[in-house]
């Protein structure tokens, strides 16, 4: 922890609104994908070239891989949210009749991502004591029919505000995204808090505008392009650590004070 100035800075005192991310700060992102990864290669081992280990590794290299194009603008968005045609791609990748097992690849894909979907531990217990202090709010990138379901089967419900990019025609990273919630929320941007596990997508923009971030580092595959872009306030290793956070902040205004 970075001691007075921060906590200065931060202005703990008058925050209102704690934001979260959804996939990889709240959901286990990364188990879930694995979880469906293992699904479609047990239906396809006999032909596939890739024992499991090296399937889920060459996975992870293929979501890195378009996730650093779509930093550069070289495909569209649709490509990297659209789990049909990203799964297809993948598995043709690695060679003929994969995809043709399947009926609807997507379809099966989705419904294994769904079968996979869990909350990081400690996840529900510290957003019921957060919810007696603060609002709590969701900020997330993908379609809203989906991610509404995902929020639903996790258990995620209660929220005073949820902003979907896809329903209000805005994207990450794009800071207005971060505005407007902020502005739904009925604050200003030193008034609230963005808790997420991307540099790129979500501390950067919402430091731009002047929310109090949190880089929670809860997964095992770190993105290969965060490089140093910006420096969250605080970074966790757990979502349960976010508690001690703001407690410890609270703690140091208390004694300002006196």
């Amino acid at each position: 922890m970075a001691g007075e100035e921060l906590v200065s800075k931060s202005r703990i005192s008058e925050l209102k609104v704690i934001f979260f991310d959804l996939d990889g700060t709240l959901t286990d992102y990364e188990a879930s994908v694995d979880y469906a990864a293992a699904k479609l290669w047990e239906g396809i081992k006999d032909i596939c070239p890739l024992d499991l280990e090296s399937f889920l590794r060459a996975q992870w290299d293929f979501l890195a891989e378009l996730e650093e194009k779509d930093a550069r603008g070289e495909i569209p968005r649709t490509l990297l949210k659209d789990r049909r045609a990203r799964t297809e791609k993948f598995l043709r990748s690695l060679g003929p009749g994969l995809v043709e097992r399947f009926k609807d690849v997507g379809e099966v894909y989705t419904r294994y991502r769904r079968e996979g979907l869990r909350l990081y531990p400690g996840t529900a217990e510290v957003l019921a004591e957060l919810g007696k202090r603060y609002a709590l709010g969701i900020i997330t990138e993908g379609d809203g029919q989906m991610q509404r379901t995902q929020l639903r089967e996790a258990g995620l419900v209660g929220f005073d505000y949820v902003v979907i990019s896809d329903e209000v025609g805005l994207h990450k990273p794009d800071a207005a995204l971060y505005r407007m919630a902020c502005e739904m929320a009925g604050v200003r941007p030193h008034q609230a808090a963005l808790v997420g596990d991307r540099i790129d997508w979500d501390i950067v923009p919402a430091a731009s505008i002047g929310m109090l971030t949190v880089l929670c580092r809860q997964q095992r595959h770190y993105r290969r392009q965060e490089v140093d872009r910006g420096q969250a306030d605080y970074t966790i290793g757990n979502i349960k650590e976010l508690l001690a956070i703001l407690n410890w902040l609270q703690h140091r205004v208390h004694q300002t004070v006196k």
